[in-house]
């Protein structure tokens, strides 16, 4: 049963009142501001006007607006706009911020609660004479920055829109979202009556911009709200000169097909200039002329045999990576009616278990049968789901050294491996390259860059060093290797002979090589060194006869009676000794 509130009139600004003593015939009344004001009718055409108009506004210029509304108030302000010429667009759920989750994401059950708190009103007769000329259901649901990253789907508003006309069969359901946005959801909409398009400079040329629009509109069977945002929509996003007040609202209003022209917003400031409200009046004067027109779409009728139809709830999911199964994630769908849960079974194409292949916008549809068919229809829906491709595992094992010279293709031999570890075909790009010389180091980058053959599949690389070493084969003649102990005279030079392999490019020695440090003189066997050379100081070259090194080591007499150990550091990070024996 509905409760139908009987108000008694508010004191003068709002009420409907004779004053036949002041002077005024019984036809005039004030407006919120005290001015007296004759009662008129709606001029005809469309309406014509802007956001959060003040009620003050309505008249000769604007006599259409969007407007929050208190229950309180309701009816008050009903009439003062009625006996002004005007129509209004309720958002009777109020503002964005009042219906927002813990989370800022849209909650239809609070939507649902603040738009309940009019459902004890009476004002029928409102939505009769055209006064109100439609519920206002959600402003953006398209934009992710303003519910916290997550749209509300065409489903959705679907059910908004079907609540609304559980209550107000005759309420024509509006949402402020270009037709094309509504469309995604891939359903028909039997309780949504008109979408919005709003111009701003950036969405291109304003009659493609229009003829678009209204197509899209025509798609789906739904009305259309075109306006302007006048005061961000210029390039740029600031606010609109009068002539493309003028320009632009004159293409906009060229074609038959929408139902109102509501702009946004309302500022004084804005609208004060001359040339402003000229070219609004002008806007006004061809809203006029227009033939009158409904916000409520033809194809709004009952469910046909009684039954209900069933909106179904599915927001495109989020982005998998390929080689995850479709499950609960994705296929989540929901089924209402009234917004009220409906019993029943979905089933999904692709099933559950199903892998894509990577690739972006895939369609998925969701079937539903309801558990009592002679209550609901079926009903489906689609949404586009993004698979990108994975990234491929690298494998690649080197050993810890290798010598110095040409790379060998041996050490290049990465492999990828994919979902379930499935070998990946592609090609592998090596730096350093096979073939190209190393020279000696303790750590040696390697790198592969891999380019899989498969769209399903990112590129990906990886890098291991190991060492790159001289070819070692010990101190020759007259210098003795470890466990034989060289005997020397004390301030002698001594040819140390060593081969790495070949002439190396220079430096070979690590800094400070080679390093002489006094030690203990081991118990190894004795050999004498029976070659010095004259020299007076200490020098490393190549000899290119032998292939081998020669370190002159000019020694110290004071070394006489003592062990040496001569340490050869290598820049190759290894390091090469023998042990001497000094004698005077």
């Amino acid at each position: 049963m509905r409760l139908t509130l009987h108000r008694a009139p508010r004191p003068i600004a709002f009420a409907l009142i004779v004053l036949a003593a002041a002077g005024c015939d019984e036809a005039t009344t004030l407006d919120p501001v005290g001015r007296p004001l004759e009662t008129v009718a709606f001029a005809g055409g469309i309406p014509i006007g802007t956001f959060v108009q003040p009620t003050s506004e309505f008249g000769d210029r604007y006599n259409g607006a969007h407007r929050v509304l208190q229950p309180a108030d309701l009816l008050d302000s009903l009439a003062i706009i009625r006996e002004r010429g005007g129509r209004v667009m309720l958002a009777i759920g109020g503002g964005p911020n009042q219906y927002k989750d813990a989370e800022g994401h849209f909650s239809l059950p609070l939507w649902q609660s603040r738009v309940s708190r009019f459902e004890g009103i009476d004002f029928s007769a409102y939505i009769a004479d055209g006064t109100v000329m439609g519920h206002y259901l959600v402003d953006e649901p398209n934009d992710p920055a303003n519910w916290s990253g997550v749209p509300i789907p065409g489903e959705t508003v679907e059910a908004m829109a079907q609540y609304s006309k559980q209550r107000w069969p005759d309420l024509p359901t509006i949402v402020r979202v270009d037709p094309a946005y509504l469309a995604r959801a891939g359903i028909q909409y039997q309780y949504l009556d008109a979408a919005w398009a709003q111009y701003v400079e950036r969405k291109g040329e304003v009659g493609q911009f229009l003829q678009q629009n209204v197509a899209d509109a025509q798609t789906l069977g739904l009305e259309l709200v075109v306006g302007l945002n006048l005061l961000k929509g210029g390039p740029g996003g600031v606010a609109l000169t009068a002539q493309q007040v003028r320009d632009w609202g004159t293409v906009l209003l060229s074609s038959s097909y929408p139902c109102a022209f509501i702009s946004w917003k309302y500022d004084a400031a804005f609208l004060a200039p001359a040339e402003m409200g000229s070219a609004m009046d002008d806007l006004r004067a061809q809203a006029q002329g227009r033939a009158s027109k409904s916000c409520r779409s033809s194809a709004d009728s009952p469910p046909p045999g009684g039954r209900a139809d069933v909106v179904i709830s599915w927001g495109d999911p989020q982005a998998i990576t390929y080689g995850t199964a479709l499950g609960s994630a994705q296929l989540n769908a929901a089924a209402a009616s009234g917004g009220q849960p409906v019993p029943g079974s979905f089933t999904y194409e692709p099933a559950a278990g199903t892998v894509f292949n990577a690739g972006q916008d895939q369609e998925l549809k969701a079937t539903f049968t309801p558990s009592d068919p002679g209550a609901y229809n079926a009903a489906s829906a689609t949404v586009r789901l993004d698979v990108l491709p994975a990234v491929p595992s690298l494998a690649w094992s080197v050993p810890l050294s290798t010598t110095v010279g040409p790379l060998s293709a041996a050490l290049l031999s990465a492999s990828a491996a994919g979902v379930g570890g499935a070998a990946v075909p592609g090609s592998f790009t090596y730096s350093p390259a096979t073939g190209q010389v190393l020279d000696a180091t303790p750590s040696q980058a390697l790198s592969v860059a891999f380019q899989p053959s498969s769209g399903n599949y990112t590129t990906a690389t990886r890098s291991v060093s190991l060492a790159v070493r001289y070819p070692w084969g010990g101190f020759f003649e007259p210098t003795n290797n470890p466990q034989v102990l060289n005997r020397a005279k004390a301030g002698t030079a001594i040819p140390v002979r060593f081969s790495l392999g070949g002439n190396q490019p220079t430096p070979v020695l690590a800094a400070g090589s080679p390093e002489i440090t006094a030690v203990s003189c081991p118990k190894w066997s004795t050999d004498v060194i029976e070659q010095t050379v004259s020299a007076s100081t200490s020098s490393l070259q190549y000899e290119s006869s032998t292939g081998r090194y020669v370190y002159t080591w000019k020694t110290q007499t004071g070394w006489a009676g003592g062990c040496r150990r001569f340490r050869l550091a290598l820049k190759d990070g290894t390091s090469r000794e023998a042990i001497f024996r000094f004698i005077r």
